[in-house]
């Protein structure tokens, strides 16, 4: 008895503590939540709701709290909590033919997660952390028949992207030594003699990395959106991937389908803000936290301007309506490949001209033109090029000129020149809110 005397103890000190109490409101708060979510599911038995989870969220909760004294407690509160749901569900398996006897698969399996997520609670992990847990199984829960009908949609190549993700993501990122490299000759001017750059390998990884999780998750959003929000929803996370190639292919379609002027523009601004938001993230692989900190403002200040006239325009338009299909399948391969040989290409433009001129504007107008095949891949090239902050800076903003210009170029050739003023204005304004915040932090 002496030891369960002192564990009291000890959980009675510890209980005192306001973190340690801050986990368990939340423990039995979320197990509440999840129950009163599974007590007014249709699906659900109404005495298996509130009361029900928000025990095993307390049982949980102390399970975690007496492991570090007692360590088979938390085992056997694990595998109590599983007996229990299996029995629920074996005794409710033999009433499945009177109507409203069934608790269903997900009520039992969702006794487990609650465990879960209250012992998680004790773990001193961030609130917003353990809240985005919580916030996700709900929403897993309230899209049960939903997600039951994306999964039965899905096809055999999908999983073998899917596979393949995860082999990027899990094996392939970690294994790539820190510094590696592809060294290429190269002739100095300022040094009159030949020497030796270095393409790093990492940085192109970390390019190709991006663009295919922003690939396999525009694939999937874009198969299974539908309605008035398709047209710019999928033009976004085209633009993701690549806003040149999905305006090219807005561009296409509509030459087959009847796409109006104004759903037009909107494809081209949804794609430039995907485009944009591609590039920061991008950004933030290539250059670091230190330079980021003064390029944030002019990069947030475009991405809110973009938005903002996406918003406008997607209000303007009528139509809205058509359906567009970026990728053939998640991970497209081919394009990958692709987009990872134009940034080998243009890094290598980038290296030769920084070892050929020593002048900055030289160097800043290269990266400017690059911007017009990939800005991403132009993005990636400027790492190991010379320049100092302000240069760079400038050599940012006029990359993502230079995207938004190669798209406007291609448009402006397949529409009515009286239009062009329709897609010329968002440059304007970018090219003046870019001048501003640039201004701001880095003059």
């Amino acid at each position: 008895m002496f030891p369960f005397g002192c564990s009291f103890f000890v959980l009675m000190d510890t209980l005192q503590t306001t973190s340690l109490g801050s986990a368990l409101v939340f423990s039995v708060l979320a197990g509440t939540i999840i129950g009163v979510e599974r007590q007014m599911s249709r699906n659900s038995r109404k005495h298996l709701g509130m009361r029900d989870f928000g025990l095993v969220a307390l049982m949980g909760f102390l399970a975690s709290v007496l492991s570090p004294v007692y360590p088979f407690i938390f085992p056997m509160a694990f595998l109590g909590v599983m007996l229990f749901a299996i029995v629920v569900f074996w005794f409710e398996s033999l009433h499945r033919k009177e109507e409203g006897k069934y608790a269903g698969v997900t009520t039992i399996l969702t006794f487990v997660i609650t465990f879960l997520i209250a012992s998680l609670s004790v773990l001193h992990l961030e609130f917003w952390f353990l809240a985005t847990i919580m916030v996700l199984v709900l929403m897993m829960l309230e899209q049960k028949q939903e997600l039951h009908t994306f999964v039965t949609t899905i096809d055999r190549g999908e999983v073998f992207d899917f596979s393949l993700l995860l082999a990027i993501v899990l094996i392939i990122t970690p294994l790539i030594p820190d510094g590696s490299g592809i060294t290429i000759p190269l002739y100095s001017t300022e040094m009159h003699a030949w020497t030796t750059g270095k393409i790093p390998f990492q940085t192109l990884w970390k390019v190709s990395y991006f663009v295919s999780l922003m690939s396999f998750g525009a694939h999937f959003i874009t198969k299974y959106i539908r309605g008035k929000y398709s047209l710019p929803i999928a033009a976004f996370f085209g633009g993701l991937v690549s806003s040149l190639a999905t305006v090219a292919l807005i561009m296409k379609q509509s030459k087959t389908q009847k796409i109006s002027h104004d759903s037009i523009v909107l494809a081209y601004l949804a794609s430039a803000t995907g485009s944009i938001l591609k590039d920061f993230v991008i950004a933030f692989g290539v250059f670091g936290a230190v330079f980021m900190e003064k390029i944030t403002l002019p990069f947030i200040a475009i991405l809110c301007l973009m938005m903002t006239m996406t918003i406008m325009a997607f209000r303007k338009s009528k139509e809205g309506k058509e359906s567009i299909k970026i990728t053939d399948r998640p991970i497209p391969l081919y394009f990958i490949a692709k987009f990872v040989m134009i940034i080998l290409v243009l890094t290598i433009i980038n290296q030769v001209l920084n070892s050929l001129f020593t002048e900055s504007w030289i160097k800043v107008i290269n990266l400017f033109l690059s911007g017009f095949v990939s800005s991403a891949g132009a993005l990636a090239a400027t790492h190991g090029v010379n320049l100092d902050d302000t240069y760079l800076g400038v050599a940012v903003l006029l990359i993502l000129l230079g995207s938004i210009l190669a798209k406007f170029c291609y448009i402006i050739k397949h529409m009515p020149f009286k239009t062009w003023h329709l897609f010329g204005l968002p440059i304007v304004y970018m090219i003046i809110v870019g001048a501003i915040t640039f201004s701001i932090t880095f003059l």
